[in-house]
């Protein structure tokens, strides 16, 4: 039933519940993380889940409110890869991974531009009662094609399906970046318009961050990220500049001086993406 203006206005305006602060992630919204490939996004994604899980730091910045579920769809690296993410992960951290942390490894037929994907998905929810899930690449999930807007409306639709039925679910998604045309080689490095495929992967979600390597690290470090935010519910933070350490772990920059050459020695390392 439809309510008067005059009543919302008149309601005294509360925050909006989110499961990341700072509108990184808000409760029943969609966080889209945009790369080029090999940058080190599944790194970022075990941090994010990491911290989701337990309610500590997402890549020791943001808050998370209260612990919660999540599912994790890895579509791109495999059971076995995943595994030695894990292992050096948390073999790093001397602890074994929290409870409250679910994956599916490449799962069959979860085309999650279909209704028949979007039902195998919603039985996923409810088996682990995952509030957040993180989806693995995009293109990967997809029966038809990023570059049709009318592929990733659909997509977003059954998306926007699963949210409206599950209170608080709230999505991640990880995409690749594309190569920008000649004439838009002044675009900024962190704009939402360097997505690859439809113009839709820019549109729909609540919050994007785009994801790039940084400067060359320091002793000690495997190597250096930053991060910029376009929001849609809060105004976006400044760019994240983060370090990737042994293990695969995420810190922030704690100096802002940078080094101008690499000189470290070179760690054995899961091959990132």
């Amino acid at each position: 039933m439809a309510e008067q203006l005059l009543d919302l206005y008149s309601t005294p305006p509360v925050e909006n519940p989110v499961w990341i602060s700072d509108g990184i992630l808000p409760r029943g919204g969609i966080l889209l993380i945009g790369g080029y490939a090999k940058v080190g996004k599944s790194f970022l994604l075990l941090d994010l889940i990491h911290g989701l899980a337990t309610g500590s730091k997402v890549w020791g910045h943001f808050t998370v409110p209260e612990p919660t579920t999540v599912l994790y769809l890895d579509f791109e690296i495999g059971k076995v890869a995943l595994q030695q993410r894990v292992k050096w992960r948390y073999d790093t951290l001397k602890t074994p991974p929290p409870k409250g942390m679910y994956y599916l490894s490449r799962p069959k037929q979860m085309f999650l531009d279909t209704a028949e994907g979007a039902s195998a998905l919603a039985r996923e929810i409810e088996e682990t009662g995952a509030k957040v899930v993180v989806v693995d690449p995009l293109s990967r999930c997809m029966l038809g094609q990023e570059n049709d807007a009318a592929d990733v409306g659909r997509l977003f639709r059954h998306l926007d399906e699963l949210l409206a039925n599950y209170e608080d679910l709230s999505f991640v998604l990880s995409h690749h970046l594309g190569k920008p045309p000649k004439e838009d080689a002044l675009l900024d490095e962190f704009s939402p318009y360097r997505l690859r495929g439809s113009s839709r992967f820019f549109d729909c979600p609540d919050a994007i961050a785009i994801v790039h390597k940084g400067m060359l690290a320091s002793p000690g470090e495997l190597w250096r990220l930053k991060i910029g935010f376009e929001l849609r519910q809060a105004a976006s933070p400044p760019a994240l500049k983060l370090v990737v350490m042994n293990g695969g772990l995420i810190q922030p920059v704690k100096s802002s001086r940078l080094p101008k050459e690499a000189n470290h020695q070179e760690q054995k390392r899961p091959a990132q993406k």
